[in-house]
């Protein structure tokens, strides 16, 4: 039954009444027996993320790999511009973050990837928004056009005080939705999403200054650098505080805590564990919001380690918003730590598709490709983002990784200086530089570099792994095995990837080692 209609929801009365008819007392009983020996049979087979999803209360859906679905196309693409008038620089910021709102509300609701640009328009549709400000009172004037032939679609006038951003966010994104519906075919139209269109036509009471905090924190969050996370989670908090049932702002706060563990600026369970509990109140709060099923899916895979179940809660997401190039790109990274790394490389290409400007999701499809083993084109990519955004930190991480485990140490230097340089005292670098001060058998500048690490790690948290590579660096297995060994209770995500490093060769087949991959329900690889 499952298999005869992947993706679709399956009733456990259809179930019932197709297993046993009416002979069967103990159904309920029966039906979980035979979903868990599917599920235990899915696993024994190798996981390539075909999962069974249980929808509570009403029964199950088979989610299959993405190479075995029908065919995809990526959708049309629409993008907004903010043209500012005379704005004080607090009500840009939420402008920003209002843009932000508006653009995920389209990509979930229409064909359309909707997102914010700030260079020349290069998709279909463009949704010029020009904002003036007279005191507390903003006039927005919104204007869709079609890129190519520069003909206008539909405009309309908004104005409005700051706190009822809300109201005008929700009255705009329906203007919008009906437009795109009236477009001719040609144009690829429009469709409402029932789920979505149903969370806009019912918007909670919101506290307007919650609201604004939410706003602010869009905008810090976009940012992306440990300072603006950081802010941004102090906004989201707020927004949290004020408004306890606004289920986009737990899910925006999940999202940030789980992106700061990457920074290294708090001990990562604390900050999972808030990553957490707020991603499950979002889904709690509206099980229809892809960002909420996308913030769980991340806790499930990266945290619990309940990998299959993070895929089934990714497969979700998608399914509500199929357009989101970071949900892909968050399931890709997840597949390629679980090792399924042809299945984590077609997912994170599809981020491309969705987006080619997603600078982010550029150098994780690079990693994609790295790890599938088409290195080349990795390297390739990877470089030109560092000759052309050389500010931008992670194609250096990726670049110096490879560097290391292709033995290239003086060029593996020259990446990892320049994250120290984005990053200054990061751990995870300077245990990575260590590595490459060994590969050059530059001892003394290694042994410097570990005991850089030893005084950073006096402030500041410095993970199980970063401890792990230092240690090889110098040649300490023992101390290597020691923070493998806190890797579980430390709730170090970073390992599932940083495993397959060549540094770690030495103690791969050590049972702790071997222990840790078991406790982490990850394939020895």
């Amino acid at each position: 039954m499952l298999l005869r209609a992947p993706g679709e929801l399956v009733s456990r009365d259809l179930i019932r009444t197709t297993l046993w008819g009416g002979t069967y007392t103990d159904h309920e009983h029966g039906i979980n027996t035979a979903i868990r020996k599917l599920r235990e049979s899915i696993e024994r087979k190798g996981r390539n993320a075909v999962s069974i999803q249980t929808v509570s209360g009403k029964g199950y859906r088979l989610l299959l790999p993405l190479a075995d679905r029908a065919s995809w196309s990526a959708p049309g693409i629409l993008e907004l511009q903010l043209v500012p008038g005379y704005l004080d620089e607090k009500i840009r910021q939420r402008l920003h973050g209002l843009l932000g709102e508006i653009a995920g509300a389209l990509s979930q609701t229409t064909k359309y990837r909707a997102h914010v640009q700030a260079g020349a328009p290069t998709g279909e549709l463009l949704l010029k928004i020009a904002a003036q400000q007279w005191n507390e009172e903003i006039l927005l004037t919104a204007q869709l056009t079609e890129v190519e032939n520069d003909e206008p679609l539909w405009s309309d006038t908004y104005r409005f005080d700051l706190l009822q951003s809300l109201a005008v966010q929700l009255r705009l994104v329906r203007d919008i939705v009906t437009a795109l519906t009236a477009l001719p075919k040609r144009r690829s139209p429009a469709e409402r999403s029932d789920c979505m269109a149903r969370t806009l036509a019912e918007p909670s009471i919101l506290d307007p200054v919650g609201y604004e905090a939410y706003l602010d924190g869009r905008f810090l969050f976009a940012q992306r650098s440990p300072r603006s996370l950081s802010a941004a989670r102090t906004r989201f908090e707020v927004a949290c505080e004020l408004n306890p049932d606004f289920a986009f702002a737990h899910a925006s706060l999940s999202r940030t805590c789980r992106f700061l563990t990457i920074f290294e600026t708090g001990e990562p369970g604390h900050l999972w564990r808030l990553a957490e509990h707020h991603a499950c109140r979002a889904v709690e709060l509206d099980p229809r919001i892809s960002e909420a099923q996308s913030s769980l899916a991340c806790v499930q895979a990266r945290y619990q380690w309940r990998w299959l179940d993070g895929c089934a809660a990714y497969e979700e997401a998608l399914r509500l918003n199929p357009s989101d190039p970071e949900t892909y790109c968050d399931y890709g990274v997840a597949l390629l730590a679980m090792g399924e790394f042809n299945e984590g490389a077609r997912c994170l290409e599809r981020v491309l598709a969705l987006d080619p400007r997603y600078a982010v999701g550029r150098a994780t499809v690079a990693l994609g490709r790295l790890m599938q083993g088409r290195r080349s084109e990795a390297v390739a990519m990877l470089e030109g983002m560092t000759e052309a955004m050389p500010d931008f930190l992670t194609p250096w991480i990726y670049l110096g990784i490879d560097q290391l485990n292709t033995e290239h140490w003086a060029k593996a230097e020259v990446s990892f200086l320049q994250a120290l340089r984005l990053a200054p005292d990061n751990p995870t670098f300077v245990s990575l530089l260590s590595q490459a001060y060994a590969g050059q058998n530059r001892m003394e500048d290694a042994v410097r570099a570990v005991g850089k690490l030893s005084v950073i790690g006096r402030d500041r948290y410095v993970s199980p792994t970063a401890r792990a590579v230092a240690a090889m660096a110098v040649r300490d297995d023992d101390a290597a095995l020691l923070a493998v060994e806190c890797v579980v209770n430390e709730r170090d995500a970073n390992f599932a990837l940083y495993r397959r490093m060549r540094v770690l060769d030495p103690i791969r087949e050590h049972p702790v080692f071997i222990a840790t991959l078991q406790a982490m329900d990850l394939q020895k690889l």
